[in-house]
């Protein structure tokens, strides 16, 4: 991991309009995409946010794609699902209820990341460092040049609403400016990985984190000059 750009769980869980309690979510389907994955992993700490037991109180069914998630909650077949912007927008706009919105409390569990081959790095050293050079003027990017990072979401979301735009921005609008990639929020994905398969219980984050390209970016005052005298969210 060369950068690390969410350290927080930060899906959010919705239920059809009835459902407004954790007591109303009892025997209810859940909506995932599949088994053991990041969605069902914060799915499982919603509910237990709720005082509900994920294995006994409510049942989870597994549809493989975001989409097929909203197709199911907006249809019916499904009391919940896990949510992202700008689904959370027409999540709003349907009238759903958010039960619980992760970003809220604060669980660290460390989400996308820039990632490559430790040989690639050694033997690519510049390339490497230009790569977190770029990864991290792209955030800066995003931050500041507001209205071109709209149309870019635009493009990549497929909608032109402005609304779930700005939604989508706020999300991704706490990305740090200096993105490390956090111990204690890998800790948290190894230990989840660790639930299906022991061999990960035997790692540790510095397996798989090289701070080294970004760290040097930052010592050299790159990245504080490229955000001075702007007043940005999330710097």
């Amino acid at each position: 991991m060369l950068g690390g750009l969410t350290r927080y769980a930060a899906m959010t869980l919705v239920s059809r309009p009835e459902i407004r309690t954790a007591k109303d979510l009892m025997g209810g389907v859940i909506g995932l995409q599949r088994p053991g994955d990041a969605y069902e992993k914060n799915a499982r700490s919603a509910l237990q946010h709720l005082k509900l037991n994920p294995d006994k109180d409510v049942k989870f069914l597994y549809l493989g794609t975001n989409e097929a998630m909203w197709i199911a909650l907006d249809a019916r077949k499904v009391a919940a699902t896990m949510v992202s912007p700008p689904a959370t927008l027409f999540a709003r706009k349907a009238g759903m209820n958010f039960l619980v919105n992760l970003s809220d409390l604060k669980i660290e569990y460390q989400g996308s990341t820039f990632a490559s081959r430790r040989s690639l790095m050694k033997n690519y050293p510049n390339l490497t460092l230009r790569t977190a050079r770029a990864m991290v003027r792209g955030i800066h990017f995003f931050k500041t040049r507001r209205e071109d990072t709209y149309k870019i979401l635009a493009k990549f979301l497929g909608t032109s609403d402005a609304e779930a735009l700005d939604e989508s921005w706020h999300y991704g609008a706490d990305i740090p400016a200096k993105p490390f990639a956090v111990e204690s929020a890998v800790q948290a994905v190894i230990n989840h990985l660790a639930e299906g398969d022991a061999k990960f219980a035997k790692t540790k984050p510095a397996d798989f984190i090289e701070s080294g390209p970004l760290a040097e970016l930052d010592r050299s005052g790159y990245i504080d000059r490229l955000y001075a005298g702007q007043d940005t969210k999330a710097r």
